[in-house]
């Protein structure tokens, strides 16, 4: 199956024109081949020679380490291991991230409809977890900040102030007003 990329889409990828890339997901026993050329991508499901590169690990994994930048820790521990040309690996991960497409789509034509909607979905699971738990954290660390350090007000306190900030803007400008008005009678 091939998938057509703009001609600058494309670009992203000229370092790796003709290298085999293997993606397998271990957990599903799968493997999808991927072709890099000028005029986009093709995948296949079965390779005769051995890939250029290949990315091996859970789809869990996998998709943290495509979502992000290839950090050293993560192949250290071994949950994604990669094989044969790093460089290639790496350059078609850091082109990926260029630019979206319908993976699912892509997939099912190559791995068949079932097997790319469970990869997709355990690929979307992945990203709203890491969202969820980002978010969770950052109200942990507010609601520690306003809680049990006090160091930020709570929203009723903010609200008062803020209606005592609006207050004596009012109280200002009849302030400034009535010493206009008295500069004005002095004349």
């Amino acid at each position: 199956m091939n998938i057509s990329l703009t001609p600058s889409q494309a670009k992203h990828f000229e370092p790796i024109w003709g290298k085999m890339l293997e993606w397998r997901f271990s957990d599903l026993k799968q493997s999808v081949y991927i072709l890099p050329h000028e005029n986009g991508l093709t995948f296949f499901t079965h390779f005769s020679d051995k890939a250029d590169a290949t990315v091996e690990g859970r789809t869990y994994d996998m998709a943290k380490m495509m979502k992000r930048e290839w950090q050293q820790d993560q192949l250290r521990s071994q949950r994604v291991q990669i094989h044969g040309d790093f460089d290639v690996a790496q350059t078609f991960s850091k082109a990926l991230r260029q630019f979206d497409f319908d993976w699912e789509d892509a997939l099912s034509k190559v791995m068949g409809t079932t097997v790319a909607h469970e990869l997709a979905r355990s690929i979307r699971g992945v990203l709203n977890w890491r969202s969820e738990r980002k978010n969770h954290f950052k109200n942990d660390i507010r609601e520690y900040l306003n809680e049990e350090l006090e160091w930020l007000p709570n929203p009723y306190e903010m609200d008062d102030l803020r209606d005592g900030v609006n207050t004596l803007t009012e109280s200002l400008d009849r302030l400034e007003a009535r010493i206009k008005r008295l500069e004005n009678n002095a004349e």
